[in-house]
């Protein structure tokens, strides 16, 4: 039986924020599927808004200024509407090893690293599947100040 490598489940936990062997009902609320409430023209049009968001295709390069795209989130940092910065993109994809086809990060290309700042205060680099973020855009800035 294979061994978890205890450095990567410490930073998956860290990056999912403590859900990678709990249940969902554990993860916090940012990080649950929405609630279906029976009104399904509206949960088909979200879903529908949700998917074509993540199709939507950015190139990225090095010092780019990136956010997670708003219902794409799936990790704890950087936080929604934190920016984040690109520090290299990879034009062969590295594919997530987790085994878990369960995982959100179950055989997921991570394209493009980001740095962010991390509660603690350290710049920190994380892997992201680009789908899931968008540039900065002027707008961002304001909606800050």
């Amino acid at each position: 039986m294979p061994t978890k490598d205890p450095l990567e489940h410490r930073f998956l936990e860290a990056l999912l924020g403590g859900i990678v062997d709990g249940a969902p009902e554990e993860a916090p609320r940012a990080l649950q599927n929405e609630p279906f409430d029976g009104n399904f023209p509206a949960y088909a049009a979200r879903l529908a808004t949700l998917a074509e968001r993540f199709c939507e295709k950015h190139e990225f390069k090095v010092g780019d200024m990136v956010v997670v795209k708003e219902g794409l989130s799936i990790f704890k940092f950087p936080a929604v509407g934190e920016p984040g910065v690109v520090v290299e993109v990879r034009e062969e994809p590295l594919v997530s090893k987790t085994k878990k086809f369960t995982s959100p990060l179950f055989n997921v290309p991570l394209d493009v690293a980001v740095g962010v700042i991390c509660p603690h205060g350290h710049f920190e680099v994380f892997w992201f599947d680009s789908r899931r973020l968008r540039p900065v855009t002027e707008a961002d800035y304001v909606a800050v100040v």
